[in-house]
């Protein structure tokens, strides 16, 4: 992974700028690395721009917000099926919840930061929130 793009992504982000389309996908395989530590597929790698949902702690609704759709598939194979990974980010290049799964199998949801080692690391929800300290004024509000 190349460390030096990354970082450039967090002063991106700090600046307010947009990441493209390639930005995107090089963050979700450093995440899918970081967390999942599955080889992937990079010939499957794929980020769209597309609306995405924040869920709000004690889940009573979400916030929506514009944003990216990761996904890329492992290089193994699993009883001939690939897992899948997804990977939700802001349109800031902030991830979001991640899952990954195989086949039918019913994704679950995890959460990550950095970390001082620039690593992401998974969290549990409150810890997630507490540090992305998201300013909900610029989201919609929807209910279930």
């Amino acid at each position: 992974m190349n460390t030096i793009f990354i970082k450039g992504i967090e002063n991106l982000i700090e600046d307010n700028m947009k990441p493209t389309k390639e930005q995107i996908i090089q963050i979700g395989l450093k995440v899918v690395d970081d967390v999942f530590k599955e080889a992937y597929n990079l010939q499957t790698a794929s980020a769209t721009k597309d609306k995405v949902k924040v869920y709000s702690l004690g889940n009573d609704g979400y916030y929506e917000h514009d944003g990216w759709h990761f996904s890329v598939n492992s290089k193994e194979k699993y009883d001939n099926e690939y897992k899948s990974f997804f990977i939700y980010f802001l349109d800031s290049g902030v991830p979001l919840h991640m899952a990954s799964f195989l086949g039918d199998d019913k994704p679950r949801f995890v959460y990550a930061i950095k970390d001082k080692n620039d690593k992401y690391t998974v969290v549990d929800e409150d810890k997630y929130f507490k540090h992305q300290n998201f300013d909900f004024k610029n989201f919609v509000r929807k209910n279930f």
